[in-house]
């Protein structure tokens, strides 16, 4: 070593030693003081930042587990409201049923009543305060929000209490009602129906047969009700019931008459003056009130009763069991006049045909038999399908059907593989409209699945409520919720999408007559479906209004629209269609559609299954007990009220269990990123100990060779003795 005296190397050497060491004791001291391993961002920079992200983690997963637990609490609160609801509506059923027992008076029922009222009011009051922290829980203002159950954006659960449950919101029954007269001759004797409650498995209805009793044949109402209620589908009532309204004209014998007259007035095979009929004397007139006294004498026989109207000539004829009513008149007097007429009643877009007498007429007999109507309802979803379904579907004039409410979906199922061409299309119609809702064009290259996106996207289809999909043998299915008959069209030579369920048919050109009647008679595979007759003046938008008006020939799948001025026929039944025209009276009315032929369509064969949703009404608020029909009806929306509440409270339940097992989850989450955290920050105190001995000896050391450095320069001083 080289012996200097202006710079002690070795003294800063040790103190530079001396300099880390004391930090060292400083940093290990800090450490056992602090139990933390990271004390600044110098200590330890990526620990700091992870360190930091972690406990972020942590404040906001113990944040997320009190907010599932405030949800716990908010859940609790809305469920155990739910059970005094439940109770409520418990106490009015049992109420019900006690009403509905022929044993109560009027005065028994009026105070059971009361009761009803009361607890109805009990479940409003609790609908409308039940609140948790401030916010109502149960009159559907809560709507649906969002619990933070997470310690990041969008960890959320949501709470649905948009369902209010007050007594206007909630015992809604779903009912239809329908006039077998729409369905096709012979009712459900011949035409298949199947019934789904609740979204369960649908059920065939059974063949219906005749009753005992007069009327009751097998194609009545009567019958069919006793069928779906013999199929035995849980949760559903079948009632029938056959009113029809006639105008009374006092039967009168001519004062002009040889002598006096015999009225007979028969129902349903029996004549309710007697055998020998009601004598009209010369000049007599007959009451009202005495045919009306005539007809309930005989309703034991008849099984039919009549009421009159305050003007004194409407009479109803009512069956309450929904047979048949079969009405005819006559007289043996030449000079009689009057009686009851049905012409101004319409089923169906036909009018009734019993009139009244007239001079010269001795008979007057109703055409066929006047059917009546079931009414089928439940507390739950109702779902109509089959072959009747449809035609009940279609009696969309019948002004005592209101079977038009049924909400359809119907769905067309390829049985042919899609094979494109290129620029294939495929035209889609509803009713028959010759205005496409829309044409989708398919190219050589697309798929069944390229071809269901451009159905699935077009703006038209789904505005029309119109999807498809790929079922699982990669056929093409179409579904359609837009309550009309959807009719698809392939329009391309070679193209097949699998879809084409119709033939179009455009007729010759439409002449414009001005005399006579000409008769067209509408035919499929050849055998006649329907005539309508159109006097010469008739328009070709009459025509068109006729054809879709006609029950009959929307049952077989016949539309009408017009194009280019002819008409357009959308044919959906797979049969081919043809027309005839006849005229009389000198007609000269030429519809064109004699001499049209086929413009479009193969009828590729497709399922096409249409199921009808019942639409609901009424409400738990509406209800009372005072008669033993009001309480039967009460009994069925109580079941629809408990339908509801119970899956309200089994939201609430599930949900409950939803914040149970995120606070599981988040309390093991939490606990592992305490553990990640500890493992980066907090101090080893055996290994932090060891460094401070270490340093503290260390330094200690280090000071002593300072020590020693700083005596090496006095050596010097021996050179220069």
């Amino acid at each position: 070593m080289t012996t200097v005296i202006n710079t002690n190397i070795s003294s800063q050497i040790a103190q530079n030693y001396l300099q880390n060491n004391q930090a060292a004791v400083t940093n290990a001291i800090t450490q056992l003081s602090s139990g933390l391993s990271i004390n600044s961002a110098a200590d330890n920079p990526a620990g700091m930042a992870i360190s930091t992200t972690l406990q972020a983690q942590i404040n906001g997963q113990t944040v997320a587990q009190a907010n599932a637990n405030t949800g716990i609490s908010l859940a609790q609160t809305g469920q155990s409201a739910l059970t005094q609801i439940t109770n409520n509506l418990q106490t009015i059923r049992q109420l019900a049923v006690q009403a509905s027992n022929a044993s109560y008076s009027a005065a028994n029922r009026a105070s059971l009543n009361q009761e009803v009222q009361q607890s109805l009011a009990q479940i409003n009051t609790i609908a409308s305060t039940t609140a948790f922290n401030g916010q109502n829980l149960l009159d559907g203002s809560f709507g649906t929000k969002n619990f933070q159950i997470g310690a990041n954006v969008g960890q959320t659960i949501g709470v649905n209490l948009s369902q209010s449950v007050q007594t206007a919101q909630i015992g809604q029954t779903s009912n239809t009602t329908f006039s077998v007269a729409g369905l096709a001759n012979g009712g459900l004797s011949t035409e298949s129906l199947s019934v789904s409650v609740g979204g369960a498995p649908a059920i065939t209805v059974g063949t219906s047969s005749a009753g005992t009793a007069a009327g009751q044949t097998a194609d009545s109402a009567y019958a069919a009700a006793a069928a779906i209620s013999n199929s035995n589908v849980a949760g559903l009532t079948a009632s029938a019931n056959n009113a029809q309204k006639f105008t009374y004209t006092g039967v009168n014998n001519d004062p002009t008459a040889v002598s006096a007259a015999t009225y007979n007035l028969t129902i349903n095979g029996t004549n309710v003056f007697g055998q020998s009929g009601l004598s009209v004397g010369v000049g007599n007139t007959v009451s009202a009130s005495t045919v009306l006294t005539a007809i309930n004498s005989q309703s034991s026989n008849t099984g039919v009763t009549a009421t009159l109207a305050d003007d004194g000539k409407t009479f109803t004829l009512s069956a309450a069991d929904g047979r048949n009513i079969i009405v005819s008149q006559g007289t043996n007097g030449a000079k009689v006049l009057g009686g009851l007429d049905n012409t101004t009643q319409k089923i169906n877009n036909v009018g009734g045909t019993l009139t009244a007498l007239t001079v010269g007429a001795i008979t007057s007999a109703s055409s066929g038999q006047l059917y009546g109507s079931v009414t089928l309802s439940s507390s739950d979803s109702i779902t109509l399908s089959g072959n009747a379904a449809n035609n009940i579907a279609a009696t969309y004039d019948n002004a005592t059907n209101s079977a038009d409410s049924l909400q359809a979906s119907q769905t067309l199922t390829a049985t042919k593989a899609f094979t494109p061409v290129a620029n294939g299309t495929t035209a889609f119609y509803l009713n028959g409209s010759a205005t496409a809702t829309a044409t989708i064009t398919a190219s050589a290259t697309d798929t069944a699945a390229s071809f269901a996106q451009k159905i699935n996207g077009s703006i038209a289809l789904q505005q029309a409520g119109i999807t498809a999909n790929v079922n699982s043998t990669g056929k093409l299915v179409v579904t359609n919720s837009s309550g009309q008959n959807l009719a698809a069209i392939d329009s391309t030579a070679g193209f097949t999408s699998g879809l084409d369920n119709a033939q179009q048919f455009t007729a010759g050109a439409f002449t414009a007559g001005t005399t006579g009647t000409t008769a067209v008679t509408f035919k499929l595979g050849g055998n006649a479906v329907d005539t309508l007759s159109f006097s010469g003046a008739t328009s070709i938008a009459t025509v068109q209004s006729a054809i879709n008006n006609d029950a009959t020939l929307k049952a077989a799948g016949l539309s009408a629209d017009i194009a280019g001025g002819k008409l357009v026929i959308t044919n959906t039944s797979g049969q081919t269609f043809s027309a005839t025209e006849a005229a009389s009276g000198g007609g000269d009315l030429v519809t064109g559609l004699a001499t049209g032929a086929v413009s479009g369509g193969t009828f590729e064969q497709t399922t096409d299954n249409t199921r009808y949703s019942a639409a609901t009404s009424g409400s738990l608020a509406g209800i009372d007990v005072l008669t033993a029909a009001d309480a039967q009806k009460a009994i069925q929306t109580v079941d629809a009220a408990l339908n509801q509440v119970n899956t309200l409270q089994g939201q609430l339940g599930a949900v409950q269990n939803r914040f149970s097992s995120v606070i599981s989850n988040l309390s093991a989450s939490e606990q592992n990123a305490q553990s990640t955290q500890s493992a980066i920050q907090d101090t080893n105190y055996a290994s932090a100990s060891s460094a401070l001995s270490r340093a503290q000896v260390l330094s200690q050391a280090a000071t002593a060779m300072v020590a020693q450095a700083n005596q090496l320069p006095q050596q010097v001083l021996k050179l220069l003795q």
